[in-house]
């Protein structure tokens, strides 16, 4: 998923460790993509992401 983020252009550090950083980025995706910007990778981000 951070390397999905980091595609999308929400750098964090790839690390395997979803924290604040890695939140902060979730929540701003889903608030650029048009999501409820939550923090929770869950299917309707994880698709926008392009993880499956």
């Amino acid at each position: 998923m951070q390397v999905a983020l980091n595609y999308a252009g929400f750098h964090v550090a790839v690390d395997g460790v979803f924290g604040p950083e890695t939140q902060g980025a979730v929540v701003a995706f889903q608030h650029a993509v048009g999501l409820v910007p939550d923090g929770i990778v869950g299917p309707a981000t994880a698709s926008a992401l392009g993880l499956y």
